[in-house]
Parts: structure tokens; C-alpha cells; sequence
């Protein structure tokens, strides 16, 4: 009975430290989490046209507020295409990615220029092959080491200005970055970019989609929804990217002259993913303003992979006006941070206006997705941590007093010297 008894308090003790210890250490987890605070956020914007709002109004807005998302700190936008589009990468278009534009600058830096070119020209040509896994910044990147390593050749001058106007064509203000670059050449490449720029040969392409509407890039610059026109191209090749909700993104190659307007039709595939996705927006705008997200805007966070989601609905108000109701909600807390509505106008004034409604949406949001507790109680004010409460100390009291009464019990060894209903016992609490 005895032993049972030191069974039961030493049980008892260490289970009540165990239910403690956690809340008095939660201030220092709480401290150590917020560096958490320093991270990118990823942002998502999708926007539900409805009576009669056509979806090249909701890719303008979009494309307007991805811009003002990016004038804020810590946050960065990810077109729902961009996750959605069902492509595997291949395992030698990775590696070539991971490894072969420092492997070229590292043969140039040795002086084993024609090893340099032949690798940099093997590793373009996969890259064109396979733009939807390559950015325009690294084809600019591994087109001026080549350029770079003809430059070193004799008699290859002329190839090396070519090579150099191939990556002012579609980069105009690229900057040739003489600790990556040869600086011996670096005048060589101002001296064709300036050239190339100030004769102003120019074309114009026209683009159009099925479905009509998605968003349009000319070398990663959005020019809007389709059908669109872009113009004063310089002459060469240009890489057009094709995003749309609900599809997957397309990039292409195109050609453009001074003689006549290239026309580009691009035909989006829907997927499996982007499905999904659809589903659920089908289903938010009855969720739209609630203070927790339900399923569908909930949702999006497994699909999209983003914390957080601006979402909305767009209506016609008049002729050349949008009416644009805005939610964000911190996707981790569930939470609706903040709400907003107004009217825009329609066209390139509406992208400039889209961009400013960003700022004010996030205008005194917490990034961290913090949102305060209601407050049941307002005439008590507490806000100490756990470990300054006196009833925790108090606890800790009468535990630790317990075990040491036991303990004095213990090694007093006279039983008749206990209060009636006490124990001797022998032992010891570990």
C-alpha cells in the first residue's frame, strides 16, 4: 500500500508538470516561431465575373493587383497556372537547369572557350525545347556565355555580335554583369545593345487565345488579355507566355519582322489540377465576407500551395465601369483580414487603379495572419504569461510541498509521530 501510494503522487506530480511545463515555455516556441514572420508570402488573386463581366475584366484586375502585390514587402503573387499546368520535368532538363550555365562560365574562366560554346549551344537547344521549365532570365544568361565564348575566338567576332543582339532582342536592358561576365567585353555588349536599341527596327505581334481572355506575356512582361497586340518588338525572336484560370499555361517562340504583324493563336488545355480548382471557385461566393473560410476557399491552399488568397467579385457598373468587391484571407488561420469594395474603370486606367487597390486592401494587415481573439471579457485585462499567474506558482506549491512532506514522512521513520491519517512510508519520489 505504501509503495502504491509513492507510485500515485510521483505519477500524479509528473503528469501535472508535463500539462504546465508546455504553457510556461509557450511565450519562448511563440518567440522562436516569429521568425517565421521574416518568410515571402505567396498570394494568390482570383476573381468571379458575374452579370455580364467578361473574363478579359478579371484578367485585367488580376494583372493590375499582381503588380501592387509586388510594391509590398514580403509578399509576391503565384498565377494559379503557373501550379495548375500538368508537367513533369524531366530529369536531364533539371540537371541541365542545376548545373550547366555556372559549368560554361566556370570553362570560360579556365580560357576553354570552344568546349564553352559547344556546351553552352547543346544546353540552349534543350532549353528552347523546353521553355515551360526554363526562364527567360536564364536563356538570356547561358545566350551571353555563348556569346561570351565566340567573343574569345578568333575570327568569330561577328557570330559574338549576333549572339549578343540575340539576347538584347528579347532582355533590352539586360545588364552585362562583369562578375559573371568577362570585363573585357563588357563594352563590346553596350556598344550592340546601344546600336540595336537606337535603330529602332521594330514589329508588332498579334496574339489571340482560345478561350479568349486569358493573360498574355511578351518576355515575361503582361500585356493584358487576349486578343492583344503587342508592339515596337524589336525585330528577332521574342517568347510569348499564355496564362488563363482554369488551363494550363502555354509558352511559345515567335518571330517577329518589320515587314508585316506576326500572328500567334494559342490554344490553352485544361487539366486535371485546374478542374479542382475550378470546382472550388465555383463554389466561393457563397463563402465571400464569411469571418472563416469554409471548404472551397479553404481549399485552395493544398491546390495552390500559397498562404494566402485575395479573392473577389466583379460586376458591370455602367459602360466602362467594374464593380469589385475584394476579400483577403490568411489561408493558415483561416481568418478574413480585410474587405474592400469599389468601382474601377474598364481598360488600361483599370489596371493602373487595380494595382493601387492592393495597397489599400493590405493598408494595417498583420502579415504574420495574426488575428486578435474576441474579447469576452473586456473589463478584465490579463494579458501576463502564464508563468507570473500566482494560481501556477500555487500549483507548483502544493506539488512540491506534497513531495516534500512525503519525503520528510519518509525519513522520519515514527509512525506514532504522524497525524492520525498518515503514513509512514520509506523511499524516495525520483
Amino acid at each position: 500500500m505504501q509503495n502504491a501510494f509513492i507510485r500515485t503522487a510521483s505519477g500524479f506530480l509528473l503528469s501535472l508538470l508535463s500539462l504546465l511545463l508546455p504553457l510556461a515555455l509557450a511565450p519562448q516556441a511563440a518567440a522562436q516561431g516569429a521568425g517565421d514572420e521574416a518568410e515571402e508570402i505567396k498570394v494568390a488573386i482570383i476573381l468571379i465575373g458575374q452579370d455580364g463581366a467578361e473574363r478579359a475584366d478579371e484578367t485585367m484586375l488580376t494583372a493590375g493587383m499582381r503588380r501592387g502585390l509586388r510594391n509590398i514587402e514580403r509578399l509576391d503573387d503565384e498565377h494559379p497556372a503557373d501550379i495548375l499546368t500538368d508537367h513533369q520535368q524531366s530529369d536531364e532538363v533539371y540537371a541541365a537547369i542545376q548545373e550547366e550555365p555556372d559549368a560554361i562560365a566556370r570553362l570560360l574562366a579556365d580560357g576553354q572557350a570552344r568546349q564553352a560554346e559547344a556546351q553552352a549551344a547543346a544546353a540552349l537547344e534543350l532549353f528552347e525545347d523546353n521553355l515551360i521549365d526554363v526562364k527567360r532570365s536564364m536563356l538570356a544568361d547561358v545566350y551571353t556565355l555563348l556569346g561570351v565564348a565566340q567573343c574569345l575566338q578568333r575570327g568569330r567576332r561577328e557570330d559574338c555580335r549576333a549572339t549578343f543582339q540575340r539576347v538584347v532582342t528579347f532582355r533590352e536592358h539586360f545588364y552585362y554583369d562583369i562578375e559573371r561576365y568577362p570585363a573585357r567585353f563588357e563594352n563590346f555588349f553596350n556598344e550592340v545593345q546601344t546600336d540595336l536599341i537606337d535603330g529602332n527596327i521594330r514589329g508588332a505581334v498579334e496574339i489571340v487565345t482560345d478561350p479568349l481572355g486569358a493573360e498574355v506575356f511578351v518576355d515575361g512582361r503582361s500585356i493584358g488579355a487576349s486578343p492583344a497586340v503587342a508592339e515596337s518588338l524589336l525585330v528577332g525572336d521574342h517568347y510569348l507566355t499564355v496564362k488563363a484560370m482554369g488551363h494550363e499555361k502555354q509558352i511559345l517562340r515567335v518571330t517577329v519582322e518589320d515587314s508585316y504583324q506576326a500572328t500567334a493563336d494559342v490554344v490553352l488545355e485544361t487539366s486535371d489540377s485546374a478542374l479542382q480548382v475550378t470546382q472550388l471557385i465555383e463554389g466561393m461566393p457563397s463563402e465571400l465576407g464569411e469571418p472563416l473560410t469554409g471548404r472551397h476557399i479553404g481549399g485552395l491552399k493544398t491546390l495552390l500551395m500559397v498562404r494566402q488568397v485575395v479573392a473577389g467579385v466583379v460586376t458591370p457598373s455602367g459602360d466602362d465601369r467594374l464593380a469589385v468587391h475584394l476579400y483577403l484571407y490568411d489561408l493558415r488561420t483561416r481568418h478574413l483580414l480585410s474587405e474592400l469594395e469599389v468601382t474601377v474603370s474598364r481598360g488600361e486606367e483599370g489596371l493602373i487603379e487595380a494595382e493601387e487597390l492592393i495597397a489599400e486592401l493590405y493598408d494595417g494587415v498583420d502579415l504574420s495572419g495574426v488575428v486578435a481573439a474576441p474579447d469576452l471579457a473586456p473589463e478584465i485585462e490579463d494579458n501576463d504569461p502564464i508563468y507570473v499567474k500566482w494560481w501556477f506558482w500555487t500549483a507548483i506549491a502544493v506539488v512540491v510541498g506534497g513531495g516534500i512532506a512525503i519525503g520528510a514522512a519518509a525519513a522520519s521513520g515514527g509512525g506514532e509521530q504522524l497525524p492520525n491519517g498518515w503514513y509512514s512510508v520509506t523511499g524516495s519520489i525520483d
